[in-house]
């Protein structure tokens, strides 16, 4: 074998190798970005409600329901974007999510049952669900999230 056969080879491990360790981190970074545009979500949705029981938009029932879907819907799938334990890069989710798995996975679920039997007949209907809904984030936030 030549020594340019040699160096041939030799780049071209150093490319798949590299190529494999960014696959990786790409992996770790779109996880990281699935999570973060579900939380972001979320908030949008509790915004939303807020800025209704304020009185700083006026209070639609439809939308209000549909933000209380969203939560839910979102709430439901926060064990699901967590399964992978990717704490590097641009997170603020704190290693006690995968040693606490249950209270975490239980945490989504207060979440998810707390804006799933939520009504909102009236505005007057949004500060009690609002005051669960914010509990139920406080939690989670003050045990996993740094």
């Amino acid at each position: 074998m030549t020594r340019l056969n040699i160096l041939m080879r030799a780049v071209t491990m150093a490319a798949v190798l590299g190529a494999g360790s960014g696959g990786v981190a790409l992996a770790q970074d779109d996880a990281v970005a699935t999570r973060q545009a579900g939380m972001k979500a979320i908030g949008g949705s509790v915004r939303t409600l807020g800025n209704m029981a304020k009185g700083t938009v006026a209070f639609d029932a439809a939308a209000a329901q549909a933000a209380l879907d969203k939560i839910a819907q979102e709430a439901a799938l926060i064990p699901v974007h967590f399964e992978a334990e990717v704490i590097e890069g641009d997170t603020e989710a704190k290693p006690a999510i995968w040693t606490d798995w249950d209270s975490f996975v239980a945490d989504a679920k207060a979440l998810e049952d707390a804006a799933g039997t939520a009504t909102v007949a009236s505005a007057d209907d949004l500060a009690p669900a609002m005051a669960t809904i914010g509990a139920t984030c406080k939690t989670c936030h003050s045990e996993f999230r740094s």
